[in-house]
């Protein structure tokens, strides 16, 4: 028998009954597995949000996310020297001098924050 024809026979290649019957298994299927999956993503979520300040969170907004991005991007150039060295000779500084300035830059890398609107 060639492999086409055997392809079509058992389309899955499931090779035993207890295979298939674990693709039909109703507990798998069950309501109660969709919720625990809800719970599980919401417990990663808020442990992501513990770990990392700047992922951001529905309320978040344009300038808090921004402000993330830039301090994001100028800590990332400070720890990797290659990145330090390549900013360096593009700006035509020494090494010491662009890394004091992007810390410098991570305190307020956006400016002032806008007015909050008081509705």
């Amino acid at each position: 028998m060639g492999c086409i024809q055997r392809a079509f026979q058992n389309p899955r290649g499931l090779n035993n009954s207890w295979e298939s019957a674990l693709i039909h298994d109703p507990t798998l299927h069950h309501p109660y597995h969709k919720y625990e999956l809800r719970y599980t993503a919401n417990t990663q979520l808020e442990q992501l949000h513990a770990r990392y300040v700047g992922t951001g969170h529905a309320d978040i907004t344009k300038h808090e996310w921004l402000t993330h991005q830039h301090r994001d991007t100028c800590a990332s150039i400070v720890g990797h020297p290659a990145l330090l060295t390549y900013l360096a000779i593009a700006e035509g500084e020494r090494i010491g001098r662009m890394k004091f300035e992007l810390c410098e830059r991570m305190l307020q890398p956006c400016g002032l924050p806008p007015p909050k609107d008081d509705d």
